[in-house]
């Protein structure tokens, strides 16, 4: 029985060291952040051509335009290197007077593609039948990915040399890291400017500047500065 409670006794001061063993070193909690970013060359462009025609009904109107975007589709799938899909598409009708005396329909077609020269070409032959309603430029997935992996290692790397810096001007003997996010993001392009080259007669292709885009990724968080 003595030594039962000997072994109690034992078990209950070990405990009690460890947990004054385990109490939380003084510290100073600090939030940090730190950026990396770089401008990035546009490799994908995206053309908006749409087609509005008007009639005396909405099928008609309907009819007319589909026609229209379909001329367009079937030309545009022949180029190799050209992402195509259909876009928006509406009919409503036109009133005056508070009546109906019309209707019109708008159909939509996108282009996309990474040769700027070959988008441009598509996009003049097929002003013949439709117009170019807008055009953006931005950066691949796959070009984005890597750019932001290599940011992603700077931004941590600058995130630590100022929880570093943080820790000396404090007077700290050392610091851990409590918690930290990693955020990317891409600025939007500004738009681009156009100028317009003839091709024959009926055809004239936009020449596409692409610009760049801002990539940046941000890394925030709390050191813990242990005194």
């Amino acid at each position: 029985m003595r030594t039962f409670s000997l072994v109690v006794v034992a078990v209950l001061v070990s405990a009690c060291a460890h947990a004054q063993s385990a109490a939380p070193l003084p510290h100073t909690r600090v939030q940090l952040d730190a950026r990396a970013e770089t401008k990035v060359d546009n490799d994908r462009l995206r053309a908006t051509l749409f087609a509005e025609l008007e009639d005396g009904t909405g099928a008609d109107a309907a009819a007319s335009v589909n026609r229209a975007a379909a001329d367009v589709l079937g030309q545009l799938r022949q180029s190799n290197g050209l992402d195509v899909r259909t876009g928006g598409y509406s009919t409503y009708p036109v009133t005056e007077a508070g009546r109906i005396v019309r209707w019109r329909a708008r159909a939509e077609l996108v282009v996309e593609g990474g040769d700027f020269a070959l988008v441009s070409e598509a996009v003049g032959r097929a002003q013949a039948s439709m117009q170019l309603a807008r055009v953006e430029f931005f950066v691949s997935e796959a070009k984005r990915a890597a750019i932001e992996s290599e940011l992603t290692e700077a931004a941590v790397a600058l995130f630590l040399a100022k929880a570093q810096r943080a820790a000396r001007a404090f007077g700290g003997r050392d610091y851990h890291v409590a918690e930290a996010a990693i955020g990317s993001d891409g600025a939007r392009p500004p738009q681009p400017m156009m100028t317009m080259r003839a091709l024959g007669a009926d055809e004239v292709a936009p020449a596409f500047e692409g610009g760049t885009t801002q990539v940046g990724v941000t890394v925030s968080g709390a050191i813990l500065i242990l005194r």
